[in-house]
């Protein structure tokens, strides 16, 4: 598959990528509700291999490179960081520090992409796209406290210390960030549809032993037939459609402006609860909204 022609595109690929995401966010609630997290996340790249390896099998014919040791490593990588860890440490850190504050770490994300890639990467933005990760994390901290926050509330029962949840969720973030600098350095020479099959089947070796064991005592007669068809329809659209789309984006910008995409997931969750859910709107999630807005604006705008 040949690359977008224009930044634009890419652009346009990166929004999508996380807007999927973030529509994802209550579907997979509706999911965990009857389905354990690592027996569903077994599931989702189990489909997610299947359906992709044809595609994966006619694009190694198709492609000459021959994947060297690097490009395994960052393929590893990308699962470990991007897929497991991160699931894990947010999984975990939530239940044992609020929800805001949880929130208010995540919106770190786009400053933490692009610190590594300025360390890692050597990238060194503008001040129009500097400006643009500023007000992405000021509009990420304003939704999560306004009340949209795309985690699950701490639960009671679970406890734990306050410091260490919120060690886990920045982990969780530091995840999320490597997550995006190795897709950035494997974009370079691995066409997007093997990225991302070997990242979900990396994925699923790494899960497969958590959901064996929590499988042990899963009853899969008890799981609704609605919360099987949104299994699927999260695997293909968070595992398959979600990774092609990040991958052709952030092949084509630096890996701090690609960061900023990552508020998009945020304002959906908020356009939903206020359209669908009917949620009151309040002054601070308006500012977050438009500071999201603005920061994609300033981004989109920057000299790649």
């Amino acid at each position: 598959m040949r690359g977008p022609a224009t930044p634009t595109y890419a652009y346009l690929c990166l929004a999508g990528s996380m807007a999927l995401v973030g529509a994802n966010v209550a579907v997979g609630k509706l999911i965990v509700a009857e389905i354990p997290v690592f027996v569903f996340s077994g599931l989702r790249f189990a489909v997610a291999c299947s359906v992709l390896a044809p595609f994966a099998l006619l694009a190694n014919r198709r492609d000459s490179h021959r994947l060297k040791w690097n490009d395994w490593r960052d393929l590893f990588l990308q699962s470990f960081f991007g897929v497991f860890l991160f699931t894990v440490l947010m999984l975990y850190g939530v239940t044992m520090t609020s929800a805001s504050s949880a929130g208010v770490i995540a919106g770190a994300i786009p400053a933490a992409i692009a610190i590594l890639a300025w360390l890692l990467l050597g990238e060194h933005p503008s001040r129009r796209a500097l400006l643009g990760i500023v007000l992405a994390v000021l509009g990420v901290i304003a939704l999560n406290l306004g009340g949209a926050v795309p985690h699950s509330a701490p639960s009671e029962a679970a406890g734990g210390p306050e410091a260490l949840g919120m060690l886990l969720v920045g982990g969780a973030v530091i995840s999320e960030a490597l997550f995006t600098i190795f897709a950035k350095r494997g974009a370079a020479t691995v066409p997007p549809m093997r990225m991302v099959f070997y990242v979900n089947l990396f994925g699923l070796i790494l899960v497969a032993p958590f959901a064996i064991w929590s499988g042990l005592a899963f009853e899969p007669a008890a799981v609704s037939t609605s919360a099987w068809f949104l299994a699927f329809y999260y695997a293909l659209t968070g595992s398959v459609i979600s990774f092609f789309l990040w991958y052709i984006g952030v092949k084509h910008v630096p890996a701090a402006q690609a960061g900023v995409f990552t508020a998009v997931l945020p304002l959906l969750a908020v356009s939903v609860s206020v359209i669908f859910l009917g949620e009151t709107i309040s002054a601070l999630l308006i500012f977050g909204m438009l500071c999201v807005i603005s920061a994609v604006l300033l981004v989109t705008t920057s000299k790649p």
